[in-house]
Order: structure tokens, then sequence, then C-alpha cells
């Protein structure tokens, strides 16, 4: 496919740009059979949407090595159509399944130093990319460089803005806070 990344820091709009795209192409193109968009943070928000699940199922030992986040993971499968995230073929919401604090909170807890998890969500993330039909035009938003597109387009915001954007998401947390959280997360 041909592959148009959007790569960038933590809240610096790339979903909003790859929102923007869906809905310009949908006009102009009529339907989704030429393009596709993907978000590749809400694929690793639905594994650790899973991860959550499974601790509220098993418990805290779920998370407490990465031989154990990888072991569960393994039983987990997301697709993306159409920019609709499926886990194990159950819709997520986007904003009541995948944006919420736990879930974020989890993925942070998975991939924090823990290479081996952030190797198998990006193995993931490829694998959706890579069957997606030859013949469309794939929009992805990503926090990474993508290494079979055929642009990566670069964005970057005032640490100040994006911060406003976390506080907002996460209101239950300062200002400070969500600031430290976003020059983190960079």
């Amino acid at each position: 496919p041909r592959i148009v990344n959007i790569v960038g820091q933590a809240h610096a709009g790339k979903t909003s740009t790859l929102h923007r795209l869906d809905k310009f192409f949908a006009r102009y193109m009529g339907t989704n059979e030429e393009f596709e968009t993907v978000d590749v943070g809400n694929i690793y928000r639905a594994y650790a949407y899973f991860m959550q699940q499974m601790r509220n199922k098993c418990g805290d030992s779920v998370l407490e090595s990465e031989e154990n986040i990888l072991y569960y993971l393994s039983m987990a499968h997301v697709v993306s159509v159409n920019g609709e995230i499926y886990l194990n073929g159950q819709w997520l919401d986007e904003y009541t399944d995948l944006h919420i604090s736990e879930v974020v909170d989890i993925l942070s807890q998975m991939t924090e130093g823990k290479s081996r998890v952030r190797d198998f969500l990006q193995a993931q993330d490829r694998r959706i990319v890579e069957s997606i039909p030859a013949n469309k035009w794939v929009f992805i938003s990503s926090r990474g460089f993508y290494p079979h597109a055929t642009v990566n387009i670069f964005m970057t915001a005032d640490v100040d803005k994006r911060a406003k954007d976390e506080y907002l998401e996460h209101p239950d947390k300062s200002f400070e806070d969500a600031k430290a959280k976003v020059i983190k997360r960079d």
C-alpha cells in the first residue's frame, strides 16, 4: 500500500489530523475502498484494554513480569478496520474503552522498560498495516517513523498546549502532572 505516516509527540495533533484526512478522502473519494486509516495508539491501547480485563479476572500477577505480559498478550487478537478497533472480534469504542485513564496507565506499565513487549506491539501494528490491500492508501497515526511509508510527516506542538490536552483528557490530575507526563512520554 501507499502509506502516509503522521508521526510525532504525544498530543501533537496526529489523530486529529488523521480524522481530518479520513473526512477529506471520504468526501472526495466517496468510500473507504481506496484508503484506510490506522491509529497505532488505539491498537496499543486495545492490548492494554485486554490486559485490564485479564487483571480484573486473574489479578495483578498478569502485569508482574514481561514474561507474564507477553503470555497474556498472545491471547489477544487486535484488528483495525477502517479506523475501528476490534479485540477478539469485539468492537472497542475509542473514547469509552480506549482513552480512559486506567487503560492508558496499564499501557505505560506494560511497556516501560520492557523492550520485548514494545517489540510485540510494534509487530502487531506492522501486521495490521501489512494486511491492508496494496491498492489502498493507508494513513497512519503513530509515535514512530514507519519504515515502509511513502512519506513520514513529523508533527510537533508546544509542550504547554500538549499538556493542556492531556489535562483535559484526565482532569483528575493536576496540570503540572499532565505536563510532566507529556514530557516523560517524549
